[in-house]
């Protein structure tokens, strides 16, 4: 069976998220399993390996920012491009307490 490639967009949003990036020194994977992609793994605090992974921004400009644990805990939030880079350290600086 051929699946479709779906275009994604991540242009409105590359630098925030390389701005993030650097920022942070968690480096940005760009491409997994030959898929375009916005993703960051990283150690919390507590010693466990999370995933954080955003899709591209929607029609209204919505981006939704997921994190997981690579096990059973994740969690999703939403935020406006304007307001991305904020979203996403508000995220990483909760995830001890949003992964529970």
């Amino acid at each position: 069976m051929v699946y479709p490639v779906l275009r994604v967009d991540y242009s409105a949003i590359d630098d925030i998220l390389k701005r993030w990036s650097e920022i942070r020194r968690i480096p940005m994977q760009t491409e997994y399993k030959e898929v375009e992609v916005r993703s960051f793994d990283f150690f919390g605090t507590d010693g466990l390996r999370y995933q954080l992974w955003v899709d591209p921004p929607d029609e209204a400009g919505k981006v939704s920012i997921h994190v997981w644990d690579h096990k059973k805990r994740r969690f999703d939030v939403t935020a406006g491009v304007s307001e991305l880079f904020e979203k996403l350290d508000e995220t990483l600086n909760s995830i001890g307490a949003i992964l529970v």
